[in-house]
């Protein structure tokens, strides 16, 4: 496979995992919106100490930008929710 065929690939699940998470994180319970940052936490854990991927600032950030994204629409997600309340 080419890589212009994973990249495309790897940015439609980015995209259909962040939709999830700002769906989840309208929910009333404040957990639903951890599920995808648990997943994403648990797969760099997984792939930097079960696989052979070897820890490096540029395979750190592969993890770490999507982790604090799904961050940033889990606060906003709850503060829409707050808004629709009031």
């Amino acid at each position: 496979m080419s890589l212009v065929v994973i990249i495309i690939i790897a940015f439609a699940i980015m995209s259909l995992l962040m939709v999830a998470q700002f769906i989840l994180s309208k929910l009333k319970n404040w957990a639903w919106g951890a599920i995808i940052p648990i997943i994403i936490i648990l797969s760099a854990v997984y792939s930097f100490f079960f696989t052979k991927i070897n820890f490096q600032f540029r395979t750190f950030l592969h993890f770490a930008i999507p982790f604090f994204w799904s961050l940033e629409i889990w606060e906003t997600g709850r503060n829409k929710l707050k808004k629709q309340k009031e």
